[in-house]
């Protein structure tokens, strides 16, 4: 899998990554931006006219320390895909926490059209802490093939609150 990846170890902040491009398809590839230490991992924001995941694509925010997670952002004009037919990885947006203290990002996508085919995923989760919320603003969304978005926080052992799922068309 290719990839492009910022971490970040110390008590800073990561890196924030922009992309702004006519048309962005993403294949078998993964963007990152994630923190093992006390600062936020960056925040990920593509604008774009097309979006597309494709084959385990993946564009993630993750924490693995004490900061948090960043903020995905999508802006595509014409439409936002991610269809996924990777048996080895799920294709999708992910932010997450896995420490006990830092909590998952958010994921904000705004496109007139949004398909998620194919096992294709949005996913905001958090081991203990608060879960990360999940924005769509969409004229159309189809969810279809075991597609899903989610939010999850804590488990069994531990607490923590799911984040929230908005839908506005």
């Amino acid at each position: 899998m290719s990839g492009l990846g910022f971490t970040h170890w110390g008590a800073l902040a990561a890196i924030a990554v922009g992309v702004s491009f006519c048309t962005i398809d993403y294949a078998n590839a993964k963007v990152t931006a994630s923190t093992s230490g006390l600062g936020n991992a960056g925040n990920i924001t593509i604008n774009s006219d097309s979006f597309s995941l494709q084959d385990g694509a993946q564009i993630t925010s993750v924490t693995f320390g004490q900061g948090n997670a960043g903020t995905i952002k999508v802006n595509a004009t014409d439409f936002f895909t991610i269809s996924d037919n990777n048996s080895n990885f799920t294709g999708g947006l992910f932010v997450e926490s896995q420490s006990t203290t830092g909590t998952a990002g958010d994921i904000i996508v705004t496109s007139p059209r949004v398909t998620l085919n194919n096992g294709g995923t949005l996913n905001a989760q958090s081991a203990s802490g608060n879960g990360g919320d999940i924005n769509l603003q969409t004229d159309l969304l189809l969810l279809r093939r075991g597609a899903s978005i989610s939010t999850t926080a804590g488990t069994v052992l531990t607490g923590g609150n799911g984040g929230n799922i908005s839908i506005n068309t």
